[in-house]
């Protein structure tokens, strides 16, 4: 069954982040704590983020760790709300 960003449980800021890694739905997508943290912890409330990244099951996200440059991570876009066009206008496309 796919899980989607909206339907996990928000992340209660005034709790450790111990206790949102040990909720069942969090728990259940068995992702590293630095993802989880950086991920669903800091930006899962986010409007752009929601936006940009609701209807990706997050469930079929395997994760893996590279090394890249800082040159290069400064300029790849982290997501539709975050990507701008040739006109400088900020660009609104949805994954199909």
């Amino acid at each position: 069954m796919p899980i989607f960003l909206k339907n996990l449980p928000p992340a209660d800021r005034d709790r450790d982040l111990r206790v949102f890694l040990q909720s069942e739905a969090i728990a259940n997508l068995r992702w590293p704590d630095d993802v989880v943290r950086q991920w669903l912890y800091d930006h899962g409330e986010r409007p752009e983020f929601l936006r940009d990244y609701e209807d990706l099951d997050l469930e079929r996200i395997r994760w893996s760790l590279e090394d890249i440059p800082v040159m290069e991570l400064e300029s790849i876009p982290t997501g539709p709300s975050d990507q701008v066009s040739g006109y400088g206008m900020e660009c609104r496309a949805m994954y199909s």
